[in-house]
């Protein structure tokens, strides 16, 4: 979103935003990853999730978007990132030792996490877009 904006801001004559309006966008989209990752991790820890499971959630998140994005005009990315996080953080509970079952309700906490993060993250979205 800020490369668009910069983009824009380039090689558009009308559109000069002063530098407290991009201290602001890069302020929300901070914001907004730090929501989605504190999300990802509160409502992980109320189901069970351990540090190494939010490590593999994190992980498998990232991983998960990366291979996602080129599917469904890149909205794979969303799709790929909350299944990757629900893989990441299993496979990261299952090797620290926890049962199955265990690990299966601390993957489900740490994909409602991540739901709720891209939430969030969205509504800065939507902040930024009503800046413009």
């Amino acid at each position: 979103m800020l490369m668009v904006l910069f983009l824009f801001d380039i090689f558009s004559t009308t559109f000069s935003p002063p530098i407290s309006w991009w201290v602001t966008v890069i302020l929300l989209c901070v914001l907004g990853e730090i929501i989605e990752f504190i999300g990802q991790f509160v409502i992980g820890k109320k189901y069970g999730l351990t540090s190494k499971g939010n490590l593999g959630s994190f992980i498998g998140a990232i991983g998960g978007a990366i291979l996602g994005a080129p599917f469904l005009l890149g909205l794979g990315a969303l799709i790929g990132g909350i299944l990757g996080a629900y893989a990441g953080s299993l496979v990261f509970e299952l090797a620290s030792g926890k049962s199955f079952s265990a690990s299966k309700q601390a993957a489900y906490g740490a994909m409602f996490g991540k739901i709720l993060g891209i939430i969030a993250k969205m509504s800065a979205g939507i902040g930024i877009i009503l800046l413009t």
